[in-house]
């Protein structure tokens, strides 16, 4: 048997003896202070337990109840006087706590007078002692599939925790030991779920608590928009485009979701979205390969990425400015993966400003997943064209291309501005500069 606290001295504004047992009690256990005797100026509490450890929370808050109506009994008064009623002391100070203190008796109490008076008591538990914790976590306003993301942690963690908070502490005394624990429970569940916080409910099975925990954002920041923008380099944004609400409807579960968690889960939660563009029956049926990027905040954008695994298609719009400048035109571009490689392709190129039309063929082969090269043949001149593209980073690349007709060249820089919009600075081999405004159809 071992002290379970050290010494603890309990402030006038934390007791939380009712002062009305103390009242009642203390005129046949006090005298009248005499001139010239020493007096106790304050106490000394040492608690023991026999039996199972609560959590020392639980032991610094039955110190000081019985600091308390130590002090009120001994404290300012002659320590000789106090000697002859010492046993009277000792038996009202038990009868205090007992009356107070649901779920521990007190097995005993000893008082070592003098001007440091030190209190000893020793608690055994009534009836049935925690020994086990069960946790049960709940999120009433969290999505069916976002919630294996949220009350996961707590399912695995929280118990340990609960049982090192609980485990030794009677079931008789959680009518007050409850509150005493409910923000360091709460602050376990806080600490493995950020964004979140929880309400406490605890209930009983023999030695058994079970602690329902129930789940909820801790402030008002939670995702409560979404918008959709897509990006592809083979299909058409304004085939996808017509997608926007049935992928929006995807992300329906990130609602209501505190912004601090969905920015540490963010790749969880775009999975979860990812997956339901696999299934999606227009990606299955054109063998399209979607993924979504999340950029997390109260109003949440989701960017999917979709392309064909099979077919590539895009339609752009070209205005060039410059002296030297071509002519605007729209082009078209259809492409089947003959490998996982290498594409063949045709395109149309269509000028507004003299309804010209110009189709050519080709083929290109990815070297890697930034850089392809590839040849063109164009049939109204019968010239052929080796280029090579890359991509520097998400939004930079680089174009050249050699016509072998003309025997002249052409490169380009080229910035994307958005999923729609990039510009293009362009120059040949001849000395031509221009900018080129590529809108992506």
């Amino acid at each position: 048997m071992m002290p379970l606290l050290r010494t603890l001295r309990a402030s006038a504004g934390g007791r939380w003896v009712p002062a009305i047992f103390v009242a009642v009690l203390i005129p046949a256990a006090c005298v009248a202070p005499a001139l010239g005797q020493a007096d106790v100026q304050r106490t000394d509490t040492h608690v023991f337990i026999d039996g199972p450890s609560p959590h020392r929370v639980i032991v610094e808050r039955l110190a000081a109840t019985v600091d308390a109506a130590a002090d009120r009994l001994v404290v300012g008064r002659p320590i000789d006087q106090l000697r002859a009623i010492q046993g009277r002391l000792e038996e009202t100070i038990g009868a205090v706590i007992d009356r107070i203190v649901p779920g521990y008796t007190v097995g005993g109490v000893a008082l070592q007078l003098a001007a440091v008076t030190v209190v000893t008591v020793r608690f055994r538990p009534v009836g049935s002692v925690i020994a086990a914790v069960a946790v049960n976590p709940a999120a009433p306003t969290v999505h069916e599939r976002v919630l294996p993301l949220v009350i996961g942690p707590v399912r695995a963690d929280a118990p340990e925790a609960f049982r090192a908070l609980y485990a030794g502490l009677p079931t008789a005394a959680l009518s007050w030991a409850a509150a005493v624990l409910e923000p360091l429970a709460r602050e376990a569940v806080e600490r493995r779920l950020s964004g979140f916080t929880a309400a406490i409910r605890l209930r009983t099975e023999g030695a058994t608590l079970i602690a329902d925990v129930i789940l909820a954002p801790s402030d008002s920041r939670v995702i409560r928009g979404i918008a959709v923008a897509f990006r592809s380099a083979s299909v058409p944004l304004i085939v996808l485009d017509d997608y926007e609400a049935q992928v929006a409807v995807m992300a329906d579960p990130l609602r209501g979701l505190p912004v601090e968690f969905a920015r540490q889960r963010v790749r969880e939660l775009a999975a979860i979205i990812d997956r339901a563009l696999a299934v999606f029956p227009p990606a299955v049926q054109y063998h399209i390969v979607a993924s979504s990027v999340l950029e997390v905040g109260e109003a949440t954008r989701v960017v999917v990425f979709a392309d064909s695994v099979l077919y590539r298609a895009r339609v752009e719009a070209q205005l060039s400015i410059g002296t030297s400048a071509p002519d605007p035109r729209i082009s078209m571009h259809l492409g089947r993966m003959v490998t996982p490689a290498l594409e063949g392709f045709a395109e149309l190129h269509i000028v507004p400003t003299t309804l010209a039309l110009r189709w050519a063929v080709g083929a290109g082969y990815a070297l890697s997943p930034s850089t392809t090269v590839g040849v063109t043949y164009a049939p109204t001149n019968r010239s052929v064209t080796a280029w090579a593209a890359t991509q520097l980073s998400g939004d930079v690349g680089l174009r050249a291309a050699w016509d072998f007709s003309r025997r002249s060249g052409e490169g380009a820089l080229i910035y994307r501005f958005n999923e729609f919009l990039s510009g293009e600075l362009v120059g040949t081999t001849k000395g031509h500069f221009w900018l080129r405004l590529v809108s992506n159809l």
